[in-house]
C-alpha cells in the first residue's frame, strides 16, 4: 500500500486520502464448471472500510497493473486505487469471483 497526493481533477469524489495497493492473486485450482467464465478474477476495489469504520471507494487513479482472469496455474499481479475519507489504516475485504466479464468481452 502506498498513498498518492495525486487527485484526478475530473473526479466527483474528494477523497482525504488516496492509496495504491498492489496484490497478488494465484488461481490454484478454480474452474468454472459451465465454462462460461475463462478464470479467477480479483477485485480489491470494493470492501473497503476506512479507520473510522466508513466505508471507502475506487477512485479513478494512476495504476499500471490490472486486474485479469487468471487460469489454473497461472498468477496475476494487480493494482487498485482506493479512496478513503478518513486516512489511517484501513481494511479490503476480498470479493472473488470468476471472470466477471465472461469469455465473450470482445
Amino acid at each position: 500500500m502506498e498513498e498518492t497526493k495525486d487527485r484526478n481533477e475530473y473526479s466527483d469524489k474528494n477523497p482525504a486520502a488516496v492509496y495504491v495497493v498492489t496484490y497478488t492473486y494465484e488461481n490454484i485450482g478454480y474452474v468454472d464448471e459451465d465454462g462460461i467464465m475463462d478464470g479467477l478474477y480479483v477485485s480489491l476495489e470494493d470492501g473497503i472500510v476506512d479507520s473510522t469504520g466508513k466505508m471507502g471507494y475506487s477512485y479513478p487513479g494512476d495504476v499500471t497493473k490490472y486486474a485479469q482472469s487468471v487460469p489454473v496455474g497461472a498468477f496475476c499481479e494487480a493494482q487498485a486505487c482506493i479512496g478513503v475519507d478518513n486516512p489511517g489504516s484501513f481494511k479490503i475485504t476480498e470479493s472473488i469471483s470468476s471472470d466477471k466479464f465472461g469469455k465473450d468481452r470482445g
